[in-house]
């Protein structure tokens, strides 16, 4: 094997593990040794989209496209930077260029579909669809995928209705497909229950989430054991996970995710029983720290909880920072002032090279309309902040106030709709 196909090879092994500094520093190796290779530019684009590096990637996938100007995949990731980017146009001249030259890939209509749909040009978007599923049905089971995709991406922008239509058409096809995979059914039928679940379709979305639980696979199971407990399911939750367990009775997260749900009925006991069968299974011989402190702050031992949450975070899982802050605000011994430097000191990192303040041009023009914002996961689920903060929405003076609610939460429900139609505006966001 040569050097540059044994970097190559490197590459893509770190690429795969996610080390994407690692592969990006090897793919530079190869360029400095004169390799113009399309698989090197692809490798490249893709892991500077990876690190957010959006206009180093528009470069790369710029200069591919100089050396390979008839290469559909070129056309298709560079036409994906500019969608991330907000240039609607440039997105669909890509996408165009990408179908002229792989006219019978069904990815490169799927794709104009996307960006169509995102700009509220759906009767265009609906020709480029047909053309898609009609290309797609020459794949088999190729059109319950398709479908399935759309569907997700119409879940993402919060377009309930249509996703449900599209999940709807993914089982039909899922009917008349030969030998189809058990587990991809199962997954359709997950987003197909919690679209409904977000339209308040409750009978219906129950029967969809017991018809995924035939899945076989662990992963799907893990992600219907989350969903679940997104609405409260947490009984059926619990089943699931032991289902997984049956499966793979070596695998100690298995374990600490049913404690986990345990811990959330407040069971206490219970938890700290499949978390020790956890710890026997876990090569390490170790418990889940991150559970082990949600139980002392449960059970009332805050400074225990937060001692072993920073030797969580020391560890280097910022995952548990905002745990922490959490915890500290029940705190009996920190003082407001220990309380206010433990946050500043959790969170110092987050302002880098945010806009600074002298940048935000407010209008300071007497009784203008004054804009507020709310940014909460917690409109949904019957959370104290819902129940309280409705009442303050729907009292606003509308001519003093414009709101815009910022919702990064998963739980949709009557408390959700009733908070979007006391707002101006409403963003989903999934972090």
């Amino acid at each position: 094997m040569n050097k540059q196909k044994k970097l190559l090879n490197d590459a893509i092994n770190e690429f795969q593990k996610e080390d994407f500094e690692e592969a990006l520093k090897i793919c530079d190796e190869l360029k400095a040794l004169g390799d113009t290779s399309l698989i090197l530019f692809l490798m490249r684009g893709r892991i500077l989209v990876k690190k957010g590096e959006f206009e180093e990637a528009k470069k790369e996938y710029e200069e591919l496209l100089t050396f390979y100007p008839e290469d559909f995949n070129g056309w298709l990731e560079l036409g994906n930077i500019y969608r991330k980017l907000a240039k609607i146009e440039e997105t669909i001249n890509c996408y165009e260029k990408a179908i002229k030259y792989r006219i019978e890939d069904e990815r490169g209509y799927f794709a104009i579909v996307r960006i169509l749909e995102e700009n509220n040009q759906f009767m265009k978007a609906s020709k480029f669809l047909q053309m898609a599923i009609s290309l797609a049905e020459k794949k088999s089971k190729s059109v319950m995928k398709l479908a399935h995709h759309l569907a997700q991406f119409r879940l993402e922008i919060g377009a309930f209705d249509r996703a449900l239509e599209m999940l709807r058409y993914a089982l039909e096809v899922s009917k008349r497909t030969q030998e189809v995979d058990i587990d991809e059914v199962a997954e359709i039928f997950i987003d197909y229950g919690d679209c409904l679940l977000k339209l308040d379709l409750k009978d219906e979305a129950y029967i969809a989430l017991q018809n995924a639980s035939m899945a076989t696979s662990v992963k799907t199971l893990n992600r219907l054991a989350e969903v679940s407990t997104t609405y409260n399911l947490n009984v059926e939750a619990k089943e699931i996970i032991k289902k997984a367990i049956s499966i793979e009775p070596d695998n100690y997260v298995l374990y600490d995710n049913l404690a986990a749900l345990y811990i959330k009925d407040w069971l206490i006991e219970e938890a700290m029983e499949f978390m020790e069968k956890g710890k026997e299974k876990n090569p390490k011989g170790e418990m889940n720290e991150n559970l082990l402190s949600t139980i002392y702050s449960k059970t009332g031992n805050i400074d225990e909880s937060i001692k072993l949450t920073k030797k969580i975070i020391d560890s280097g899982d910022d995952k548990s920072r905002s745990s922490a802050a959490m915890t500290s605000l029940y705190s009996d011994t920190m003082t407001p002032q220990e309380v206010t430097d433990f946050h500043r000191e959790l969170f110092k990192d987050f302002g880098k090279d945010a806009r600074t303040k002298d940048s935000f041009k407010n209008d300071r023009t007497k009784n203008r309309q004054i804009k507020l914002g709310f940014v909460s996961a917690d409109f949904g689920g019957r959370h104290p902040v819902s129940i309280f903060m409705n009442p303050i929405l729907e009292n606003l003076d509308k001519k003093k106030f414009h709101t815009t609610v910022y919702y990064v939460g998963a739980a949709f429900d009557a408390d959700t709709d009733k908070a979007k139609l006391l707002v101006d505006a409403w963003k989903e966001s999934k972090h």
